[in-house]
């Protein structure tokens, strides 16, 4: 998939979805992305320069063309995290809190 997405110029994120793998697909293809104020990944992974409302059709031209003169910023990949950065911290933690409740059942 890296490949198709930086075949593009940009992707439009349009969605009113919470998140969206296409986002952070292109994302860390380093491929611009023109998001939705609306996602929900919008403020996560997106500066201004790249967000705008899709009811507002002058906007959104005009960002559009930034994007296809090549203009628009290229998203930051720092902003992403792998499963494996948020998951694994998740784990130790819920295995730090099963050892507790461990010892404080075994100590009554």
């Amino acid at each position: 998939m890296p490949a198709v997405y930086r075949s593009g110029d940009c992707l439009i994120f349009r969605h009113w979805v919470m998140f969206g793998n296409g986002a952070n697909e292109a994302v860390l293809s380093r491929l611009p992305v023109l998001c939705s104020r609306y996602a929900g990944c919008a403020p996560e992974f997106f500066t201004e320069e790249s967000i705008f409302d899709p009811e507002n059709p002058d906007e959104f031209v005009a960002k559009l063309r930034e994007a296809v003169a090549g203009t628009l910023p290229k998203p930051a990949v720092s902003r992403i995290r792998t499963t494996s950065e948020i998951v694994n911290p998740m784990i130790s933690a819920i295995e730090a809190s099963a050892i507790q409740r461990a010892d404080a059942i075994h100590k009554v």
